[in-house]
């Protein structure tokens, strides 16, 4: 099966090589299960490998010369119309049944990568996670993400006009970010309360803190770069 892939052309990034990577790391398992040739399982990494360059391409919204609000406005839309090329390629090859399938699993993506990391983290001694824990707190994570409603939404995704601009002069989102960060956190320990065993209990919820410290600095580096530039 051939297919013609131009989006990697049209993107170029560094990331190239560790965005492979975590292709192989984290749908691997996923285009085994739909049992596909092995050059037909190429061909979907580098699909799915297009639609991560697309996402990549939102650093470039934090360039200098990217400060105008009408040249975001284009660079957003320009990644818009690239990440839904990318997603119609995808369904292409795949078809309707296994692209819902593909769907599927990307709606959990999130919740499994920060659930391995915190499996990683326990590594294997006697509080290691079991395969029924991992996917019970997948599952968890992800839809406790899914049911909580942001006061403001930092995707880019969220801001058509990409105007992020405005977004760093509202000085108090970032109290109120926190607080909500702090809420979701809880409610994902509240549900892992009857998933994760007591000694297993703590671990998570220093990992919950730590991911949300990360979280708060990204967001207020990101702030930084896109606050205005004071006139002289």
């Amino acid at each position: 099966m051939k297919i013609q892939i131009s989006l990697s052309e049209m993107f170029k990034t560094p990331q190239k090589g560790a965005l492979s990577a975590m292709i192989e790391k984290n749908y691997g398992n996923f285009i085994l299960s739909l049992q596909l040739a092995p050059e037909q399982s190429t061909a979907l990494k580098d699909l799915i490998l297009n639609k991560q360059l697309v996402a990549a391409e939102t650093g470039r919204l934090m360039c200098p010369g990217c400060q105008d609000a009408t040249k975001r406005a284009e660079l957003v839309q320009q990644i818009k119309v690239a990440a839904d090329m990318a997603d119609a390629q995808i369904k292409k090859f795949l078809g309707d049944c296994c692209f819902a399938q593909f769907q599927a699993y990307e709606k959990y993506l999130s919740g499994r990568m920060a659930v391995r990391r915190f499996k990683e983290q326990l590594g294997s001694g006697p509080t290691a996670l079991t395969d029924d824990q991992e996917e019970q707190l997948i599952q968890a994570m992800t839809q406790e993400r899914q049911n909580f409603k942001f006061a403001a939404d930092y995707s880019y995704k969220s801001k058509g006009n990409g105007d992020f601009v405005s977004m760093s002069a509202e000085d108090n989102k970032m109290n109120v970010l926190s607080q909500e960060l702090g809420r979701l956190n809880q409610y994902c320990l509240t549900r892992a309360r009857s998933i994760l065993s007591p000694e297993q209990l703590p671990a998570f919820e220093t990992y919950l803190n730590n991911q949300q410290t990360l979280q708060e600095s990204g967001i207020q580096m990101a702030m930084k770069m896109f606050a205005p530039t004071k006139p002289p």
